[in-house]
């Protein structure tokens, strides 16, 4: 008789966990499917977020260190993006890495030692604030250099009338 029981709680025991992996699969099959049927658009933020180091400015990285002003077009937000990406073409240090409507990334290489910087551009959907963003690959710091980058882009933007200053 208690060989009998044994098996029977083993037996149960086995059960038990195959039918929990059964409701997990079936649970992850289901919200699968149930997402599925999203909109999918090209305007979620793909603006990467900063890491906690001081080396990353962004527009989207809300109150803090991390934080600067977006750029607000004057007129089409997407000729905006258009003479961002003529001016960063011109520049040597610079080189377009993806272009999409709405949508540009860039690399920037230092001038001394060579690091690679990431600089992202993308409206925000429905307005004419373009969100910016420039952080460093490696180390901790980057001496101020992604926000004097920005800066300057603002600068020769606001010059060009193009941006409000």
């Amino acid at each position: 008789m208690r060989r009998a029981l044994i098996l029977t709680s083993s037996a149960w025991f086995l059960f038990r966990q195959y039918t929990m992996w059964v409701s997990i699969m079936l649970g992850c099959l289901t919200i699968s499917i149930a997402s599925a049927g999203d909109r999918v658009t090209d305007q979620f933020p793909r603006i990467q977020p900063c890491p906690l180091s001081p080396n990353c400015v962004s527009s989207a990285a809300g109150a803090g260190s991390h934080f600067i002003e977006p750029l607000t077009a004057v007129g089409d937000p997407q000729a905006l993006i258009s003479a961002i990406k003529a001016n960063l073409q011109e520049d040597a240090a610079f080189s377009i890495v993806e272009s999409e409507s709405g949508y540009l990334r860039a690399e920037a290489r230092t001038r001394f030692f060579r690091f690679v910087d990431d600089v992202e551009f993308q409206i925000r959907e429905g307005s004419d604030v373009v969100d910016v963003r420039s952080g460093s690959r490696v180390g901790y710091s980057d001496l101020g250099k992604n926000r004097r980058r920005l800066e300057a882009l603002r600068k020769t933007l606001v010059t060009a009338e193009l941006v409000s200053g």
